[in-house]
């Protein structure tokens, strides 16, 4: 999600704003600040988040030409950082975020090589010649993943914990004492009486049980299919790591989106939203066609659904900034409506009412899903290849054919204003340059200046495609009873997925044929966060659904009222007690305890209005 500046624009505007080092003569010894050592010499102000300060020593009787440039930053050429008189010293502060690539200009020779520098660390280059460059230590640097460590062994402790208490309550002499929002799901379900919107298509009979050996007298009970638990679980984490990410993520690169190409922690959870979106509708479709629904008012009712969708997404966008003539209109919502309603119109008029499905004979069987929904694959494959062909071979007046990249510095400069292809090309022509977000992750990498919008209009095709996947796993739940068929092809479609991926990008970052990106939402993006989202899922099917290891609390009660949270999350960003300025910017931790807080506030939320029968649902 692009909410905001990201921690290395910040980190690189702090470092634009400072006063540049002073040179020291060898007469003189630098400023010694040793009580602070969050202090850089030559600098009135401390060392923030992800910075360390820099020693470049001159040993030659020629100025020596220092320049740099992150290694994230792919095609890029050095830029110009400062200049070192003959035997003197300058600091500077650089950026931790990645590695750094320095070039050193002298005497009509250049040279270059590639370090790292760790947070508050102090480090010294002595510069003696043509490739004779030594990088020394002087003060060791923080480990910045201890704070990180530290809330993960807390949230395994509280796991454990829970675990034992779960164990606890599944005792029925406990459980009679309990509110029906905190007992564990009996090991035999009665099923609901009706099926819930958005509800699962669980089994019918748990593989592995039998028969009893004396029958019983029959019992009347309306039998319609139970909620599929493992549903709203996927949801609830696909939610609760977009808050604690959209809250800043304790201020972490790993918790921040790619600058262009690659995949963090951040890029997965939107995608993974879409998939189980995906899910949701394939089970709600078809729930309504098995209560004799017309599928003119099941589409109605999709439309409905995504014109609410962009409607709050637009809301959601003047929260940050009212004013029409800049007002951003694409958005995270906005790209789910749209995407939906493409999908969801296919299910709507195409998919096959579940009386009519039954598996087939012989080798057919292995993909009666597929068979089931191969007007909907024809017509997503068409999509798709369109979406590709447009992206790979489109001309865009003053830039290389096809390009994706992210403009800027990218090709050495070559492709300033290019900045998406035709992807940010067809944004700025819809709507506007004005309208669309105006400060892209790649900014502060490749520092591109023109406006390009990560939930653009284009990028909806693929993303239709990546909720049309989450589709498919919905349909293997209503085409296949047993556990073990069902996790056979989700497992399927996974390393499918992943495989694709693969020969996409050539097994690189900014290689291969389509490179991964959230950005342009690219068709390896699609198929490699997909392939996490089955594997995840069929993990979380075989141990809440079917073994019943686990309830899904608190994910469960997340799940439930999502849409909720996201819209609370995003309105309740910067008031407390969810958001507050932290006292200490020079480390991770006060970030990062903070944005636990606020997810936890929500994740409370979401227990609450369970226990109170509160769903809110679109």
């Amino acid at each position: 999600m692009s909410t905001g500046p990201s921690r290395l624009e910040e980190t690189v505007r702090q470092i634009n704003s400072s006063d540049w080092g002073v040179n020291y003569s060898p007469r003189t010894s630098p400023r010694k600040m040793a009580d602070d050592a969050t202090m850089c010499d030559g600098f009135r102000k401390p060392m923030l988040l992800d910075q360390a300060c820099l020693l470049v020593h001159n040993a030659m009787g020629h100025d020596v030409h220092v320049s740099n440039v992150t290694s994230e930053c792919h095609g890029c050429l050095p830029q110009q950082l400062m200049e070192v008189s003959p035997y003197s010293t300058k600091s500077v502060i650089v950026s931790t975020i990645y590695s750094t690539v320095m070039k050193f200009s002298t005497n009509g020779k250049s040279f270059q090589s590639t370090y790292s520098f760790g947070q508050h660390g102090k480090y010294k280059l002595d510069v003696f010649g043509p490739n004779n460059v030594t990088l020394t230590e002087q003060s060791p640097a923080d480990y910045v993943y201890a704070p990180l460590w530290i809330l993960v062994g807390l949230i395994v402790l509280a796991a454990i914990l829970a675990g034992i208490i779960w164990r606890i309550l599944r005792l029925e002499r406990v459980a009679l004492y309990l509110p029906q929002s905190f007992q564990p799901p009996p090991n035999v379900l009665i099923r609901n009486a009706q099926e819930e919107d958005l509800g699962g298509g669980g089994s019918r009979q748990r593989s592995g049980d039998s028969s009893p050996l004396v029958p019983t007298p029959p019992i009347l009970i309306e039998k319609t299919k139970e909620r599929t638990a493992s549903l709203d679980v996927f949801r609830g984490i696909t939610i609760t790591l977009m808050m604690f990410v959209n809250y800043g993520g304790g201020k972490y690169a790993i918790f921040e989106h790619s600058a262009w190409n690659g995949l963090t922690f951040a890029d997965v959870v939107f995608p993974w939203f879409a998939w189980i979106m995906g899910v949701s509708l394939a089970l709600s479709v078809q729930s309504q066609l098995r209560n004799s629904i017309s599928r003119k008012k099941v589409f109605v009712k999709i439309l409905l659904r995504s014109l609410l969708l962009i409607a709050l997404g637009i809301v959601l966008n003047s929260f940050k900034n009212n004013d029409i003539t800049r007002l951003r209109i694409p958005g995270v919502l906005q790209r789910l409506g749209l995407a939906f309603l493409i999908v969801g119109t296919l299910e709507a008029f195409l998919m096959t009412p579940q009386n009519l499905i039954t598996i087939l004979q012989g080798r057919a069987q292995w993909v009666s899903d597929v068979i089931y929904g191969w007007k909907q694959w024809i017509i997503m494959m068409c999509i798709v290849l369109v979406h590709t062909l447009v992206v790979m071979f489109a001309q865009v007046e003053g830039c290389p054919r096809g390009y994706v990249g992210p403009g800027g510095l990218d090709m050495q400069g070559k492709a300033v204003n290019c900045t998406g292809g035709i992807t940010g090309l067809i944004d700025r022509a819809v709507f506007g340059p004005k309208h669309i977000y105006q400060h892209p992750t790649s900014s502060h990498v490749y520092h591109t200046t023109m406006p390009f919008d990560p939930e653009g209009l284009f990028g909806t095709l693929t993303t239709a495609f990546n909720i049309f996947l989450g589709v498919c796993a919905g349909r293997i739940l209503m085409v296949y009873s047993s556990s073990l068929q069902r996790n056979v092809r989700w497992l399927a479609f996974s390393v499918i997925c992943a495989g694709v991926t693969f020969i996409l990008i050539s097994f690189s970052k900014d290689g291969g044929i389509i490179p991964i990106n959230k950005n342009l939402w690219s068709l390896s993006f699609v198929l490699s966060t997909s392939s996490m989202a089955f594997a995840l899922f069929t993990f979380l099917y075989t141990n809440i659904d079917e073994k019943k290891y686990w309830s899904g609390s608190p994910f469960r009660q997340v799940g439930r009222n999502a849409i909720f949270l996201y819209i609370g999350h995003i309105v309740t960003k910067n008031t407390f007690p969810w958001n507050w300025s932290p006292i200490d910017h020079t480390t991770h931790a006060q970030a990062l305890w903070m944005n636990a807080w606020s997810t936890l506030l929500w994740v409370v939320v979401a227990i609450i209005m369970e226990c109170c029968n509160i769903f809110i649902t679109i």
